[in-house]
């Protein structure tokens, strides 16, 4: 069976794309812990910058290597993860000068679910929102939002094993001040986003030394169940749930100190 990054290349071939973007996708996607960290096109200079200066341009990388190295306890580093781009080699430039988005879309969409069964990650960190658009089946089991980041779920990609999906958001939510400033956000309500992103990359490196019981969905097999968040019983969503709709940092850590029967 080919690996990932064999999918990678060969897809790259089909598309005529052996540039910067095939390496910088590459270098970006060859970890070697069994997680990976799904994004929609991680740097937007990804096809025009070598490595390290799409790195050092790239503040949303550099967010995921601080909070992997402080989630790990500096055990491990952006290094040592597979980023997955959602949207496999198809940059904002390349988007554009597309004559059919939808069908390029749909084909990177294959293409990036194609390399997370090779890859057969343990754990699956959802860094996007937007998987839930997709008119790939598969991906759209990897759908995340806000409001359900910190929730965990457990899905087959292959053979029937179960694989742990932790719902999360981009780091762009709170590193972009026309975002931040748009929803009128308070710097607490930036601090505690900040909070809720480590948590779920420190949810993601505990699940990578625990094995999980897993549930089957009968009406989606493919869907395995759910575990919800354990300050949450029964309630469908996370820690942002609490934080954006209900208001202050205050009340979120009340909130949290609650349900989990802290003292």
């Amino acid at each position: 069976m080919p690996t990932h990054l064999d999918i990678l290349d060969n897809f790259s071939t089909r598309i005529g794309k052996k540039d910067n973007s095939l390496l910088n996708a590459i270098k970006l996607a060859q970890g070697s812990l069994p997680l990976a960290v799904v994004m929609q096109e991680p740097c937007n200079v990804a096809d025009t910058k070598p490595y390290e200066d799409m790195i050092d341009g790239c503040p949303a990388l550099q967010e995921v290597e601080r909070l992997a190295m402080e989630a790990s306890k500096c055990q491990y580093s952006l290094e040592d993860l597979s980023v997955f781009d959602l949207n496999t080699l198809h940059s904002p430039r390349i988007k554009d000068n597309s004559k059919d988005l939808e069908s390029d879309l749909l084909a990177a969409h294959q293409t990036f679910w194609k390399m997370i069964q090779a890859k057969a990650p343990k754990v699956i960190l959802v860094l996007t929102c937007e998987a839930r658009s997709s008119k790939d089946e598969n991906v759209k089991l990897l759908w995340s939002s806000l409001e359900s980041a910190g929730t965990q779920d457990f899905i087959s990609i292959l053979n029937d094993s179960a694989t742990t999906v932790i719902r999360a958001f981009h780091p762009s939510v709170y590193l972009r001040d026309d975002y931040t400033s748009s929803q009128n956000w308070s710097s607490e309500k930036i601090r505690t986003a900040k909070e809720v992103l480590l948590y779920c990359f420190q949810m993601a490196f505990c699940c990578l030394s625990h094995n999980s019981h897993t549930m089957v969905d009968k009406k989606n097999p493919k869907l395995m169940g759910t575990w919800r968040n354990y300050v949450h019983g029964n309630e469908r969503v996370g820690w942002t749930h609490h934080l954006f709709a209900k208001g202050t940092l205050l009340e979120f850590a009340l909130r949290r100190l609650e349900l989990s029967g802290e003292k």
